[in-house]
């Protein structure tokens, strides 16, 4: 791992220690259960009880709608009823709404009344922890050696006291289950012979316990004398009894204490998972034992007694109602249990990460591979991912999660998460034989966090190389506690094995899931083809454990687990202090800090109060977090303006010059400035707010970057990812966030930044900084619209990668249609960002956070909620060990740009994310994340998971196969598919160039000068097209217009406020009558106003949103545009009106209409 990046002397926050001594750390217990043994011992204060909610906020905050103030006037005269308002009504109200520019339009308003969501502050909620030492007097009393040791817990809790991890948990008290909660999912007869396991000291003749169990034999396995075993006659008086009754099951032991600590540990599991339910705790730890996961309806297995998460899954279901429980069960072996109990009902989704080596690995059974989905109406809610080879690493078992698994976790929408953690697949393990590191179950934690409202239950399951279990349990606890997720360095390619595998489950899970959309289908006939390969012919016919070939007595000594030789122990041991060494897990005394002054408000547009970028934007931002209470929870970072050397570390010396003469420019003469521009405004106090922005924002760089704090808020303006090198562009002076990158490299020496650009539009700015540089990743989704929304040009698209050495590291995701939210943009951070990300491994992320693709913006026409920031946010914490800053870029809705900023920073701050809803991504943006995905495949090792597959497979039903199942069947019929990367699914193929199959328009580039036409009050227009293209359906059919990049509507509903023509016919030359412009106006054709378009001074917009008047021509290329779908519309209705406009514009006609 790279070193902190400390400065000036400010030290980075240490791991807190404890003694190693067990009488110290109170794990020397009675033999009873503790009244409070998940804490304990010298210097470990008592965690605070569960605070009950404050008052400080409504626990439901919801938005209102507000309606515009009517104008003075009522429209009636003294004796006689207007007919309606006069053109100059339409205009004062139209200046009205501008100058009282917080009194938003009701319809604005009324797409955001579902943004109503929990409490925005941050709950008094901790982390449970359930511990307890009576558990270990579960213990083999005939082979001291076995695994399933009692040292599984106490070197654990004792590692998490290490941490000062125990004292910062809510305590919560282990409870026995009761009989009621086993029957559940046991049956009785089982339940009694686990009670009369306790007394079987007393049952000396093995027959009497023959008759005591009707229909059961037992018989006395040999017992050896082997290392580590005690001889016979040294055993105590009965467990030879004991042992008879342990012969009876697979990979199980029994003591006298045996009932009482299953009772103990599943009855904790219980009590954490209601107290998670019951909101005391926000998500808890349980460090219990004996494990559960593979005790099935009468049986006990795998070390297993009582399947500890099935029944807290079903008392969860029964008792509180839930209808959507995920089970994650990243233990290597395979919690058949588990899966036997839930795999028809699709209110539990089970999910088992295991070894399975093609059912060559222990529990060696047909129902864990891939193709076991579910029965009934569970079909698709079992999913298995076989783990065909051992030394899977963190990069196998990331790819999972990425590709397969929070998609469709998304989709799933869970009330709660249960994990069964076990920690065998860590490094080191005799039993998982995998590579997993310890810090990378914390970015499991990470993940899952984001589901339920933060609702999740972690149950320890196997895990048995002490070193590498201890370290995995204090990280997950970590994690679950907030502390910043560790870096685990920079992901490698996935191996083939867990490709197939991952393929494999899309390919029988995607008829289910409909958030599996990024493979093709392969033809039939390719199907049929044969898939066994070279390197499958060693694969032979595989024994799998069934009813039929059940051993009568199964071994109890130590060839029933794996034993490493001390040279591999020690080799083992060597490598994991290695990685203990190299993680670094200190932190920041405060979470988050944030930047804000209200000077910045002094940039504003003296002639239209009314534009967009308002000084409103910030002070909205910052009361709204004020009124959530989040303020006082951030360190507070003074303002500043920026140095001139830190600005040309982006921008050339002739830029500056220019933006300095601004203070010395009169008004007037600012008003022929800002002209040379595209869609910049200028005023006097300009230059130093654009200063003040960039110098803020380089404060909370320096704050994260000297461990004052862990990430960081700047709500400032004016924005920044559109200002060029050398030129001001889209309301930008100064580019705030790249100036920040190369703040941090200069100044504190960080190695790599990741930018990642969420604003509407995309940052031109910043792209052409950082184009030809490898140490800045820039990832951009943003509309495109084909190249003709703003900025407009072919920079934002998909093939933009970068130049030379920076080649790759320039990353556009563009939509090419308005209205994706939250699905498509978790959709595109799953598929694209986050692996990307993690294989960068960034020291510092930086997000243009621009909120003009939020619900209800005017300018971006998307549905991002408040919501979905806050998971995207959460995403992003898990990189650079927390070091996230957020900077304001766009966003003109003043509700939406408040409540989304105000969502990211509660989670920046540890704060849960309220849950989406079932996410399933539109087609487009499939599309244009398979673009992404084919053209950075070649520079990026994560991204190979764009092949086509074959059709589906019938799901297997539940039963078990022949004793002899052919392991290679079709498991491998993506061996050749894998390399074939041709897209086929539905409207998703690629052509044979690689590019989509829609044609892309050829467009020129946007330098961000005055001339271009476009700007960055939003939207979508068309330029450099012919007349008879612009007609569209009025020159062709139906068919023919799929030809075309922007294809217009035939038909919408506000064709009806379509007024004719007036008889004095159009003028094209017309000013706007708002602010007397001719560069780019419409009219409307409703009222006829003639007005400038969004992006001069964008008054046609404010006019239809004062009037309601939706439909649009533009007197520049004679399209029609309705507001109120968003969209172009051809139609006979308005072919009169683009005539008399044509006959305006060019004195003739439209040629052949």
């Amino acid at each position: 791992m790279d070193p902190p990046i400390i400065n000036k002397g400010s030290p980075a926050s240490e791991p807190d220690s404890a003694s190693s001594d067990p009488k110290a750390t109170g794990l020397v217990q009675t033999e009873n259960p503790s009244p409070n043994s998940c804490e304990g011992g010298v210097g470990d204060a008592p965690a605070p009880a569960p605070q009950t909610k404050s008052d400080e906020t409504p626990s439901n905050v919801k938005t209102q709608s507000v309606k515009p103030k009517k104008s003075a006037s009522t429209g009636k005269k003294k004796g006689k009823q207007s007919k309606g308002p006069t053109l100059e009504e339409l205009k004062r109200r139209g200046r009205d709404t501008r100058q009282h520019p917080h009194q938003d339009n009701i319809q604005i308003m009324d797409k955001m009344a579902d943004l109503s969501m929990k409490s925005m502050k941050l709950t008094n909620l901790g982390t449970g922890l359930i511990y307890d030492h009576f558990m270990t007097q579960h213990r083999c009393e005939w082979d001291l050696l076995h695994p399933e040791c009692p040292d599984r817990i106490t070197e654990p809790y004792l590692r998490c006291l290490q941490y000062g991890l125990v004292t910062r948990c809510v305590p919560i008290l282990p409870k026995k289950s009761v009989d009621e909660a086993a029957l559940s999912q046991h049956s009785p007869e089982y339940l009694k012979l686990l009670k009369d396991s306790q007394f079987l000291s007393e049952i000396q003749p093995l027959q009497d316990l023959s008759e005591k169990y009707h229909g059961i034999y037992f018989n006395s396995p040999k017992m050896t004398s082997e290392k580590g075993h005690l001889p016979e006659h040294f055993l105590p008086r009965g467990v030879q009894t004991l042992q008879d009754l342990s012969g009876k099951y697979d990979s199980i032991y029994f003591n006298s204490k045996t009932f009482e600590c299953a009772q103990l540990s599943l009855g904790s599991t219980i009590e954490m998972t209601e107290q998670i339910l019951q909101e005391k705790v926000r998500n808890g730890f349980a460090i219990v034992r004996p494990p559960g996961h593979h005790a099935m309806y009468k049986e006990a297995c795998g070390y297993c007694f009582f399947n500890n998460v099935a029944i807290a899954a079903k008392r969860a279901l029964d008792k509180f109602g839930l209808e959507r429980v995920l089970i994650v069960d990243w233990d290597v072996h395979h919690g058949q249990g588990t899966q036997y109990m839930f795999y028809d009902d699709p209110r539990v989704m089970y999910v088992s990460i295991h070894r399975y080596e093609y059912g060559n690995f222990w529990p060696n059974l047909r129902e864990s591979d891939y193709d076991y989905i579910g029965e009934g109406r569970g079909t698709g809610y079992n999913i298995n991912i076989p783990l065909n080879k051992t030394g899977m690493t963190n990069s196998d078992y990331m790819a999972v999660f990425h590709q397969l698994l929070m998609p469709i976790f998304y989709e799933y929408n869970p009330q709660l998460v249960l994990v069964s953690s076990g920690y065998d697949a860590a490094i080191g393990c005799p039993e998982g034989e995998m590579e997993v590191t310890p810090a990378c179950y914390a970015h499991f934690i990470n993940m899952l966090s984001a589901l339920a409202d933060g609702k999740l239950a972690v149950i320890l399951e196997g895990g048995y190389c002490l070193k590498s279990l201890s370290e995995g349990v204090a990280l997950t606890l970590r994690a679950l506690l907030g502390d910043p997720t560790p870096r685990i360095g920079p992901l490698q390619q996935p191996n083939d094995v867990i490709k197939k595998t991952i393929l494999n489950a899309i390919r029988v899970l995607r008829p289910y899931w409909q958030c599996l959309q990024f493979q093709g289908v392969l033809p039939v006939q390719s199907a049929e083809v044969s898939s066994t390969t070279q390197e499958d012919e060693h694969l032979r016919t595989v024994p799998f454990s069934t009813p039929e070939n059940r051993p009568e007595v199964y071994p109890i000594d130590e060839c029933c687990y794996p034993v490493q030789e001390p040279e591999v122990k020690a080799t083992y041991s060597a490598r994991i202090q290695e990685l203990i060494d190299n993680t670094y897990l200190g932190k920041a005394p405060h979470r988050t800090a944030l930047v804000y002054d209200e000077v910045m408000r002094k940039h504003k547009n003296h002639v239209d109060p009314g534009h967009p970028e308002r000084p409103d934007r910030i002070t909205k931002i910052y009361n709204k977090i004020q009124e959530y209470r989040l303020l006082k929870h951030c360190l507070r970072v003074e303002s500043r303006m920026a140095t001139d050397e830190e600005v040309l570390t982006c921008h050339k010396t002739e830029h500056f010059k220019k933006m300095q003469q601004i203070k010395e420019t009169k008004p007037r003469e600012l008003k022929e400035v800002q002209l040379q521009y595209n869609s910049v405004y200028l005023c006097q106090e300009s230059y130093d707010c654009a200063l003040l922005a960039v110098g803020s924002l380089l404060n909370v760089v320096e704050a994260v970057l000297t461990n004052k704090s862990q990430n960081g808020v700047a709500v400032i303006r004016p924005p920044g990812h559109h200002a060029e090198i050398n030129q001001a562009c889209g309301f930008c002076l100064f580019n705030n966030v790249a100036i920040a990158a190369r703040y941090a490299q200069k100044t504190f020496g960080v190695k790599k930044v990741l930018i990642l650009d969420w604003d509407v539009h995309h940052g031109n700015g910043i792209q052409h900084i950082f184009e030809d540089d490898p140490s800045v990743l820039y990832i951009s989704i943003h509309r495109y619209d084909q190249g003709f929304f703003f900025p407009a040009g072919p920079d934002g698209n998909y093939d933009k990668v970068g130049n030379g050495a920076g080649a790759g590291f320039n990353i556009n995701i563009p939509w090419n249609k308005y209205g994706m939210g939250d699905a498509e943009y978790i959709a595109a951070f799953l598929q694209v960002i986050m692996p990307v990300a993690y294989e960068f491994d960034p020291d510092l992320v930086l997000v243009s956070a621009g909120f003009d693709a939020a619900r209800g913006d005017p300018l971006g026409h998307c549905d991002i909620t408040p919501a979905g920031y806050g998971h995207m946010t959460q995403m992003l914490m898990s990189l650079a060990n927390g070091r996230v800053i957020l900077a304001l870029e766009g966003g003109y809705n003043l509700h939406s740009i408040s409540e989304s900023m105000a969502m990211c920073t509660k989670v920046l701050l540890g704060g849960t994310c309220p849950p989406l809803g079932s996410l399933v991504p539109k087609t487009m943006a499939v599309e244009s994340i398979c673009n992404v995905l084919d053209t950075h495949k070649k520079y990026w090792k994560c991204l190979q998971f764009r092949v086509d597959l074959p059709a589906p497979v019938l799901p297997v039903t539940a039963g078990v196969q022949n004793n002899a199942v052919t392991s290679t069947s079709d498991m491998d019929s993506l061996t050749t598919a894998i390399g074939a990367l041709q897209v086929k699914y539905e409207s998703v193929s690629s052509s044979s160039d690689g590019g989509s199959f829609l044609s892309s328009p050829t467009v020129t580039s946007s330098d961000c000068t005055g001339d271009s036409p476009l700007g960055a009050c939003g939207g979508s227009e068309a330029k450099n097209l012919t007349v008879r293209e612009l007609l569209g359906g009025a020159l062709a059919d139906q068919d023919d217009l799929q030809m075309f990049a922007v294809v217009p509507l035939p038909w919408c509903e506000h064709l009806k406020m379509v007024a004719p023509p007036p008889e004095r016919g159009l003028d094209v030359f017309a000013a706007c009558s708002m602010c007397e412009s001719t560069k780019e106006n419409w009219v409307c054709l409703t009222c006829y106003e003639v007005c400038c378009g969004r992006y001069v001074n964008e008054h046609m917009l404010f006019h239809g949103l004062s009037t309601e008047h939706k439909m649009v021509l533009s007197y520049s290329d004679l399209s029609v545009w309705c507001y109120g779908c968003d969209a172009y519309i051809h139609n006979e209705i308005i072919v009169p009106h683009k005539r008399a406009a044509h006959r305006s514009k060019f004195g003739e006609d439209i040629p052949g209409v």
